[in-house]
């Protein structure tokens, strides 16, 4: 949300939830920042030994997608990982681009099931769906990670044409992610459920990462 002030992205966060979270929270709560609990129950729920197709977005240096990949171990699983790999528009600090940059390339991997897209996804998204049709006979896991309130608006509306159903995860949920989700879902009619989240900040278990299932439904009919 650029141009906001710390403040105000606070503001838009905490009304963001109240609407889409709070009324339908995930029923499993797990600890503070343990991501690999998390990515344990996404495979416990779809299953570990499914040809699953993930596609995640913000790959940064590998580690999320590479921890899926050994936690999903059929030999037609696919992993497709998007990302430029280079600084997003407008990060200020050579901190942080470090982030997210690998010298331009993407993370080495010994996974042949795992493959990459660089680029921005604008470019990347269209072209992949373009030269690999839907199989609607696979589950689809989309992890997204981009940290960006634009690219996960981006996205959200580009894959509600494309997928009827996935199941998704959000690594930054109680910032920009839930905006962007919020937003999506005043445009878009979905059915969305969330199945666990892991905990971040202080006495109400905030939601910092949450996995769940999203899935299109009917645009509603005209008005006369």
């Amino acid at each position: 949300m650029k141009g906001l002030s710390s403040e105000e992205r606070h503001r838009r966060a905490a009304s963001a939830l109240a609407d889409i979270y709070w009324t339908r929270p995930a029923t499993t709560v797990l600890p503070r920042g343990d991501r690999s609990a998390l990515y344990d129950c996404v495979a416990d729920q779809i299953g570990p030994n499914v040809p699953v197709n993930c596609l995640e977005f913000g790959v940064g240096q590998g580690a999320s997608i590479t921890a899926l990949s050994r936690l999903f171990v059929h030999p037609r699983a696919r992993f497709i990982g998007f990302d430029s790999f280079a600084a997003p528009p407008g990060t200020g600090t050579a901190a942080r681009r470090g982030s997210f940059v690998t010298d331009g390339h993407p993370p080495a991997t010994a996974d042949t099931r795992v493959t990459f897209r660089k680029g921005w996804f604008q470019d990347t998204v269209p072209d992949y769906f373009r030269d690999n049709p839907v199989d609607r006979t696979r589950i689809l896991l989309v992890h997204f990670d981009a940290d960006l309130y634009a690219s996960d608006l981006f996205l959200l509306t580009t894959l509600w044409h494309l997928l009827g159903s996935y199941f998704f995860i959000f690594d930054d949920f109680i910032h920009d992610d839930v905006v962007a989700l919020a937003d999506f879902m005043q445009a878009y009619p979905v059915k969305i459920a969330f199945l666990a989240q892991t905990t971040g900040g202080e006495g109400r278990p905030y939601p910092e990462r949450v996995f769940g299932h999203m899935k299109r439904t009917e645009m509603p009919a005209p008005l006369h």
